[in-house]
């Protein structure tokens, strides 16, 4: 089952960190520097973390995924309002 995930890392070289964030870029929605919403199943959400675990210093580096509950949209709180997330989410495997 597909749901919304919030996946942040914590990168300490620029390089590595900018090769992680264009990647998670690519699969959501960046809500803030490090973190970022994404759709998928829990399959595709570890591929995804798993892989990018592969790119980075694991003594230094790291990179965590949450899943959000089934009714987050309806529950989050913003202020302003306009700065809630989109609607829309980009869907991974």
């Amino acid at each position: 089952m597909k749901r919304a995930w919030v996946i942040a890392y914590d990168i300490t070289k620029d390089r590595r960190r900018t090769r992680v964030a264009k990647r998670l870029e690519a699969q959501g929605i960046r809500l803030q520097k490090s973190v970022f919403l994404v759709t998928g199943s829990p399959r595709g959400v570890r591929r995804m973390v798993r892989d990018i675990g592969g790119e980075i210093d694991t003594e230094t580096d790291c990179v965590c995924a949450w899943p959000m509950s089934l009714s987050w949209e309806a529950e989050q709180i913003a202020v302003p309002p306009e700065a809630a997330p989109l609607r829309t989410v980009f869907v991974i495997g």
